[in-house]
């Protein structure tokens, strides 16, 4: 119980056992004002405003107990009046609401986690879908190279003559080796989206690398009409993860 300007004047044994503290004792160490010794930091204000409407006010505050536990406490301060609705004492009380907050973090903590998981989700389905696009676009053309060049050696065999039979067979065996790497670098980027990719960089030249991508997309190209070249120079070597830096440029 306090006077109509916050000064407490009387407590129960409740609140004595909480701080450990009997009312002149606690007066002594925190002081007498509820200004002086609440945890809210807008106590100022909820004064203010009970003054103000002569309505009771709730609040909650984190401090700490006797002990040096830290809790929550839900705080009830409800004016008195006289007949002539002057405020002659306020009347706080206090309620642990420590688990109630807990219980509360927790939810709150396990709505996060689903979010985070519904995210991931979510991206996983998108890179999946981006995946099979891909799939669908690369490996269409050295497909479209195999079955045609077979289909002609099935139906024309005896007609084709042996030099061409070893280019139709040649084009067939490229377009499945280049089909095959387009499907490994696909599988591969397709990990470095999920995070199942490490980095483990080595020295590596560039030439060669550059050669095998243009040597492995030819058919693609050459069935589009594009003209793939390199120019740099031997024995350029470049510290780097093979397998990203190939990605790269195949993409």
């Amino acid at each position: 119980i306090m006077d109509a300007e916050g000064d407490f004047e009387w407590v129960n044994p409740g609140f004595e056992r909480r701080y450990g503290l009997s009312l002149e004792q606690f007066i002594e160490v925190k002081g007498r004002n509820l200004l002086q010794n609440s945890f809210n930091k807008n106590i100022d204000e909820i004064l203010k405003e009970i003054q103000k409407t002569r309505k009771p006010r709730n609040y909650e505050s984190q401090g700490t107990d006797n002990l040096g536990n830290l809790n929550w406490l839900q705080t009830t301060i409800s004016p008195v009046l006289n007949n002539k609705g002057e405020i002659t004492r306020l009347i706080a009380i206090d309620s642990d609401i420590t688990q109630i907050k807990e219980a509360e973090d927790q939810i709150n903590r396990q709505k996060q986690r689903i979010e985070k998981q519904n995210d991931e989700l979510e991206k996983l389905n998108a890179t999946k879908d981006k995946f099979f696009s891909i799939i669908a676009h690369d490996l269409k053309n050295p497909f479209h190279s195999i079955l045609g060049f077979s289909d002609l050696l099935i139906r024309s065999f005896n007609e084709i003559d042996e030099d061409n039979k070893k280019k139709y067979i040649k084009l067939i065996k490229d377009s499945a080796t280049g089909a095959f790497a387009l499907l490994e670098n696909l599988l591969y980027w397709a990990r470095t989206q999920t995070n199942q990719i490490k980095f483990e960089p080595s020295n590596l030249e560039l030439r060669e690398l550059v050669s095998q991508n243009i040597q492995m997309l030819s058919i693609i190209a050459q069935n589009k009409d594009i003209s793939l070249t390199e120019d740099i120079s031997e024995k350029h070597i470049v510290f780097a993860d093979y397998n990203m830096v190939n990605t790269i440029i195949r993409n």
